[in-house]
């Protein structure tokens, strides 16, 4: 029920992907006439969708096909939202947000099948450092206090007590200090913060529901964007970049969006996907307010700092075999970057961190490079890689202006607040994304998928009841 096997997080291989741009510049209408959902005689609806993540662009998606009238604003430069790849670092690209399929009975899962995708499940060595040692996990499979860590986290989702953090039940059930910064790794920071900032309780209840699977892909012949954009090519060209929506007047049935320029938009609905940050800070202004249980909700439900940062070395210093790397250190994990076909990627290194040791280093800047490359040079010797490194990027999310954290976490006092967050207002104002996922899946890509789905058959309901 935990996510141990996501933390084994390497890319092995990959071949040759569909570059988004030849997607964007040859976006022609599929042929879903066999589909009789997408011959359904044409509504005057008129659906705008707020956001071009995985939730917004399969929500469009799912219009389209329905003959509804569907225009996708973003207000960024670019489609994917937390789905993004780097290229050009090497001579792979690079997932810098989501990189893994999260089980097979998803909508990820699924759309990887029909796009041919080959998934791989990774089975390499994991090491960890213990004791001031780097050390791989055979080795210590019988230390008694990596036994009772490891018996913590896989009976976790059994956890019915009182509503603590994940630290204070840690403490209640002896976990030894030494081991803290495994758990720290394998809980928290996995699940996008630390465990003094997420909840037991609500954990425990979202591993209950997880509902997908517990295998983890990697994508070997395409980067997740490209293969989202090309399986929902013809909703691609309904996008309209640049545009940042400041206000929705829902007062009439004709509900009234002014972006950042004043410009004006119509719709008979509206489905919003924003970041929850982006929604919490109030970036959009709502006529007439929304409901105070929605309001709180966005208070009851936590999302912080990630980052992923790409370290890139003239000669690889860890072992070939290397998965996933446990650092006790500013970085909980690293990991290698090794795709089949990509000769130079085999001497870059992943470090992922989030929560308070992500805020940490983002006010560091690009001096978050120095820490990092200091802490390598412990575990794997003096100058190891601070006297290699040949190249380096950091992919803030917390720092994106539209987006300003990795994904959302559960927190003291959740309780309903994904259910009260996803509600629609007056069958005009409809929500999704990763964060208004209330059984379990939440962030993920599949989780946000099935959101921008509930979406849509909220608004085909609301349609039906007229």
């Amino acid at each position: 029920m935990d996510r141990r096997e996501v933390l084994k997080r390497i890319l092995v291989s990959a071949a040759s992907m569909t570059a988004l741009s030849t997607i964007l510049s040859s976006c022609k209408k599929s042929n879903w006439s066999d589909d009789p959902a997408i011959n359904e005689p044409a509504t005057p609806e008129k659906v705008i969708v707020i956001g071009a993540g995985a939730a917004g662009l399969y929500a469009a998606y799912l219009l389209d096909r329905a003959n509804i009238d569907v225009t996708i604003l973003e207000a960024s430069d670019r489609i994917g939202g937390r789905v993004r790849t780097l290229e050009n670092f090497t001579d792979v690209p690079i997932e810098t947000g989501a990189e893994e399929i999260r089980g097979e009975d998803s909508i990820l899962y699924q759309i990887a099948q029909a796009s041919h995708a080959t998934l791989l499940l990774p089975d390499l060595t994991t090491y960890l450092m213990l004791d001031n040692f780097l050390r791989t996990e055979s080795e210590i499979t019988s230390d008694p206090d990596y036994v009772a860590l490891n018996q913590f986290i896989d009976n976790f989702y059994l956890y019915n007590g009182a509503d603590i953090t994940v630290y204070d039940y840690a403490q209640l059930q002896a976990i030894a200090i030494r081991v803290n910064h495994l758990l720290e790794a394998r809980i928290g920071n996995d699940y996008g913060a630390s465990n003094r900032r997420i909840s037991a309780k609500w954990l425990a209840n979202a591993q209950q529901l997880w509902s997908s699977g517990d295998s983890n892909y990697l994508v070997q012949n395409a980067a997740l964007l490209p293969m989202l954009a090309n399986y929902m090519v013809q909703i691609i060209p309904k996008v309209r970049l640049n545009v940042q929506i400041k206000s929705i007047n829902y007062e009439s049935d004709s509900i009234q969006l002014t972006d950042a320029r004043g410009s004006h938009y119509t719709a008979t609905r509206v489905i919003i996907t924003v970041p929850l940050p982006v929604l919490r800070d109030g970036d959009i202004t709502f006529y007439p307010a929304l409901p105070s249980t929605k309001l709180a909700a966005m208070n009851q439900i936590g999302m912080g700092a990630g980052m992923k940062i790409f370290l890139k070395f003239s000669n690889r210093f860890w072992e070939p075999d290397s998965g996933a790397i446990y650092s006790d250190g500013f970085v909980p994990i690293y990991y290698p970057v090794a795709r089949a076909g990509g000769s130079a990627a085999r001497d870059v290194l992943t470090a992922y961190v989030a929560g308070e040791k992500a805020e940490y280093l983002s006010n560091l800047g690009s001096g978050a490079i120095q820490v990092i490359l200091n802490e390598l040079d412990r575990i794997f010797g003096p100058g190891a890689a601070s006297q290699t490194l040949i190249g380096s990027h950091i992919a803030d999310w917390g720092k994106d202006p539209y987006i300003r954290g990795a994904f959302s976490y559960p927190i003291i006092g959740e309780g309903d607040a994904r259910v009260a967050l996803g509600e629609a207002v007056n069958d005009k104002l409809f929500f999704a994304g990763e964060a208004t996922h209330s059984d379990g899946q939440f962030g993920t890509v599949h989780g946000a998928l099935e959101t921008g789905e509930r979406a849509v058959t909220e608004i085909q309901e609301a349609i039906a009841g007229k």
